[in-house]
């Protein structure tokens, strides 16, 4: 049963503005100092996507097929994935020392497995400068996304199939239960020990925000939104759209704007980000609510092109400015920018495209075993 949603022009518009804010975060620019928000617009989008297939085959045919749920998502991101993975190790092996080659190798043996935010958050904060020395930094992103589509179908199964009537309010209340784990950040400290005991309160201050930052638990409330979006997008009319567009709007400008002047990551921030991008998901998929201009068509391009820009910018990032040594000048600024597209469009073209073709000729049971065979190869091999 391969199932999937009617293409959606403004989700590639949306993963073009995503990725670009995290591109241009990567390189330092001034004026994208909350770039970093564009990874949490990818989570809702997630969200929404897998969602409304699950609950779209589940409508169709009373059931979910888990297998061939997990061959399309292994055959949509992993080929690429493991692709630019090899790739960076192998030129880490011959441009970086030991010690850096040491963390690198590490963070490869635990992204292959998709348990990469958990090492980095034992590692370092996301913020750091050392951090930055990382090229495969960013895959604590994908770690979060795997562990999310490992549970999520079991999760909406149950819902399904036991509390289908009241789908909405399990959400909410799944929502409402990450949202409250992030508020702890903001909980002086004699209130988290009154609340939840000192050894919460140790736990909380050893890590401080990156343990909001790395961990699923603390980000599902992003991909829960995405989820939520789903189930409300048939109740908004056309008239009400006009209005949600410019609080949608709104809400996302100013969580830019609060990261922006924010020195490291901010819960409030990314809850505002993640509103005004669940909001606009509900009006997107009614066509007569949104027209995009020849520019904006333009970002559809990068819009499809998303996954591998994200896979291939931070490695390009690291390794030409470790290479350089001097500070960036907008030559490089452009080089690197065009370095990024061609590897891009060529692992879009060669390596994504062919596999996620590939899907109708490919056994579940198969893909999956050579997955599971492949990630565990690539850890011991790490």
């Amino acid at each position: 049963m391969n199932k999937s949603l009617e293409y959606i022009p403004g989700i590639d518009f949306l993963r073009a503005i995503s990725v670009l804010l995290v591109f241009l975060f990567h390189l330092e620019i001034p004026f994208f100092k909350s770039g970093y928000l564009g990874v949490d617009i990818f989570f809702v989008i997630s969200g929404f996507l897998i969602t409304g297939i699950l609950r779209e085959e589940f409508e169709a045919t009373g059931k979910i097929y888990f297998l061939n749920f997990y061959k399309r998502r292994i055959l949509r991101l992993y080929p690429a994935f493991l692709s630019t993975l090899t790739l960076t190790v192998v030129s880490s092996f011959i441009l970086f020392p030991k010690d850096l080659l040491k963390r690198i190798l590490e963070t490869a043996a635990f992204s292959s497995v998709y348990l990469s935010n958990v090492y980095l958050w034992l590692k370092n904060s996301y913020f750091s400068k050392v951090a930055y020395e990382n090229p495969l930094l960013h895959t604590w992103s994908l770690s979060i996304e795997e562990q999310f589509y490992l549970v999520w179908p079991l999760v909406l199964i149950s819902i399904f199939l036991f509390q289908k009537r009241r789908v909405k309010f399990v959400l909410l209340f799944l929502f409402l239960f990450s949202v409250s784990l992030n508020l702890l950040a903001f909980f002086n400290n004699q209130t988290v020990y009154r609340l939840f005991g000192p050894d919460i309160l140790q736990f909380l201050n050893s890590k401080g925000h990156d343990t909001f930052f790395y961990l699923t638990p603390f980000r599902m409330f992003e991909l829960v939104a995405g989820s939520c979006a789903y189930f409300l997008k048939e109740k908004i009319q056309k008239r009400e759209a006009r209005y949600l567009i410019v609080v949608s709007l709104s809400l996302m400008i100013s969580g830019l704007l609060f990261g922006h002047f924010a020195e490291e990551w901010s819960f409030s921030s990314a809850f505002l980000v993640v509103l005004g991008c669940g909001s606009i998901l509900v009006i997107l998929p009614n066509k007569n609510n949104l027209s995009f201009s020849p520019i904006l068509f333009s970002l559809l391009k990068i819009g499809k092109m998303s996954y591998s820009i994200y896979l291939i910018h931070l490695p390009v990032i690291v390794i030409y400015r470790y290479q350089k040594f001097l500070p960036l000048n907008l030559l490089d600024f452009l080089l690197i920018t065009v370095i990024v597209l061609v590897f891009s469009l060529l692992q879009y073209t060669v390596i994504e495209n062919p596999f996620r073709a590939a899907t109708k000729n490919l056994r579940s049971s198969t893909v999956i075993i050579v997955f599971i065979a492949t990630s565990l190869f690539s850890y011991v091999f790490f």
